[in-house]
């Protein structure tokens, strides 16, 4: 029986990398990924509105607002989704993506709002329904009174930022990421503007509800000041497992 061995003087090595690929965040910038570079987590979700609206549902008031595809502002791709609030106070509009949740973990919600100017507010808005419990991640910045906050377990508001102001001449795109934990059931961080900020320990707000499993992504503008405004949504992401 013959025996394979390796050439006198030499040894068989064996070497294990875990460090991961260097430059494949930038080169996922090149090839057109929408949500931030250095977001690590399984996508479930991602859009970017080049295609029809066929997805998702719209949610408006009853006094004229209206939510449609639009060239006229968009960050990546040739479009973006633009929502048209009517000149009401608490006048709203939204778009609605749902899909099976897959599982109680970490996950990143993302997406770009673009306006001129400063009339209402923004939400990145979630539903995680169970089967038995209504999960919803509300995060709002207020371009009016420059507050960004999040409504947390027990009712009111937890301030996360104030005197932030995001305002310039002329139309801007303000990318907002939410990461929480659907098993401890709390929030993690918000990035708004590039600005990190800690919102670890936070609880996210539950109530009962019979509502099959689901989640709800819902990207939404509100107009607090009664005045005709123009919203710009593009670039949404969901991530799960993210770190």
């Amino acid at each position: 029986m013959t025996v394979k061995d390796l050439p006198d003087y030499t040894r068989q090595m064996v070497i294990k990398y875990e460090g991961g690929f260097v430059g494949l965040e930038e080169l996922a910038i090149r090839l057109g990924f929408i949500g931030p570079w250095d977001l690590r987590g399984n996508v479930i979700l991602m859009d970017d509105f080049e295609s029809e609206l066929t997805e998702w549902a719209t949610d408006t008031e009853a006094g004229g607002s209206s939510v449609a595809r639009s060239s006229t502002h968009k960050y990546s791709g040739d479009w973006s989704v633009k929502l048209s609030i009517a000149a009401l106070v608490n006048g709203y509009a939204s778009i609605i993506r749902r899909l099976l949740p897959p599982g109680l973990l970490r996950y990143g919600l993302f997406a770009r709002f673009g306006w001129e100017y400063n009339y209402g507010l923004i939400s990145l808005y979630l539903n995680y329904m169970t089967g038995t419990t209504r999960y919803t991640v509300d995060v709002d910045y207020d371009a009016l009174a420059g507050t960004l906050v999040v409504y947390p377990h027990g009712g009111g508001t937890h301030t996360v930022a104030s005197d932030l102001w995001v305002s310039f001449s002329g139309f801007k795109w303000i990318p907002m990421l939410v990461t929480f934990d659907m098993a401890t059931k709390c929030y993690d961080k918000i990035y708004f503007a590039d600005v990190e900020y800690d919102v670890s320990g936070v609880e996210i707000a539950h109530s009962g509800t019979t509502a099959k499993p689901c989640i709800e992504v819902n990207p939404m503008a509100f107009n607090e000041a009664a005045n005709a405004w123009t919203c710009y949504i593009d670039d949404v992401l969901l991530a799960k497992n993210v770190s």
